[in-house]
């Protein structure tokens, strides 16, 4: 059985705990979802992150390694990475990108240990002011985008978001190919008994990117007024100032830092609409998107390449940081009279197309075409 190393910067164990989505992303659930869905394609996995201490473990027929990070410069981890490619057997590399440093430098030595070299591209680097604005565009001149030429396939997901990472110019359309993120139909459902009255729904990390300020300002300019209610699902940096906000909505406005995967199925079925209001192209995909329409549940998004090709299934876009255009678009779809069959369909179609299953037998054949 061929077996993949599956290279990522953070703990992969987060995504197999009941949610806590508000401290850990879609990049762990992609990992963990991935590792174990190509067992049952004819292919082994080895997945290695870091962590606050070193630990390994096995879990669903899949070996992870986690390795001490050394420190966390400007939100990426440095750990020892490549100590696996001394100590580990395995036939092709899957690295998670783009993270500096591992996604430079491991194609290398994967051509050193002559194994191919693959990347999913979940997100470009971005800085949101001085010096980290400027050392992204340096790292990006210098190295970053550069070093996709070394990779024997690139993975992006979605056409729109292929075309406009900056590491486009450097990866030729045979080396490029389009596979989306996934969910888990038999989990993410609409539930029969589901209420929903004017109830917006968020749900991420809370990092300025995530422009959960732009939705509290719809929030507070429009749609309170209106009778909605606010639900904001994360944990993160930008706590503190939701936190603030929220204590002046009169209970309109709710903040959970910790919610089980139950519990967010529970409030993507309660929800009139999920939003993501993203402000910068860091958003490359928005897997919560993706979970809230297999919920039935229909969406509001900034429009940003990718995203928006997602929130096409059921839902509105809007330009990015425009507040009062993200509160005009809720109030529209809150509009919509979806009956319990159209969300029925809306579910059945989403699970058909990005099933963890069906997002796996493509990621497969990638492997496949390298072995």
């Amino acid at each position: 059985m061929p077996r993949v190393l599956l290279l990522t910067a953070f703990d992969p164990r987060t995504a197999a705990r009941d949610a806590l989505r508000g401290k850990h992303g879609g990049v762990e659930r992609y990992v963990r979802a991935i590792a174990t869905g190509i067992r049952s394609h004819g292919f082994d996995a080895c997945v290695v992150g870091s962590s606050d201490r070193r630990g390994s473990f096995v879990e669903s027929g899949v070996a992870y390694r986690l390795l001490p990070r050394l420190g966390v410069p400007g939100g990426a981890p440095l750990f020892p990475w490549p100590v696996p490619f001394v100590g580990e057997a395995f036939d092709l590399v899957h690295v998670q990108a783009t993270y500096p440093f591992l996604t430079d430098l491991a194609p290398l030595l994967a051509r050193l240990r002559g194994v191919p070299a693959v990347a999913t591209c979940h997100f470009d680097v971005v800085g949101r002011a001085r010096p980290e604005a400027g050392l992204s565009r340096l790292y990006y001149r210098l190295l970053g985008a550069r070093s996709y030429r070394a990779y024997d396939r690139v993975i992006y997901s979605t056409r729109g978001y292929a075309d406009a990472s900056r590491s486009a110019p450097w990866v030729s359309p045979e080396r490029t190919r389009i596979i989306p993120m996934g969910v888990d139909p038999s989990q993410f459902r609409p539930l029969p008994d589901a209420v929903r009255a004017r109830h917006a729904l968020f749900v991420g990390r809370l990092a300025w990117f995530k422009g959960v300020r732009v939705l509290l300002d719809a929030f507070e300019g429009r749609l309170r007024r209106e009778g909605w209610r606010l639900t904001v699902v994360g944990d993160g940096p930008e706590r503190s100032a939701v936190e603030s906000r929220i204590a002046g909505s009169d209970g309109r406005a709710r903040l959970l830092t910790d919610v089980s995967d139950d519990e967010l199925v529970r409030l993507y079925n309660e929800a009139t609409v999920t939003v993501l209001p993203s402000i910068a192209p860091q958003e490359s995909f928005g897997m919560t998107l993706l979970e809230s329409l297999a919920c039935g549940t229909p969406v509001v998004a900034s429009r940003w390449p990718g995203v928006s090709e997602v929130a096409g299934i059921r839902g509105v876009t809007v330009e990015p940081g425009d507040g009062r255009a993200l509160a005009d678009a809720i109030a529209e779809v809150g509009a919509w009279e979806l009956s319990a069959a159209d969300r029925r369909a809306l579910a059945e179609r989403v699970a058909s197309e990005y099933s963890w299953d069906v997002i796996a037998s493509k990621t497969v054949a990638v492997y496949r075409e390298l072995l």
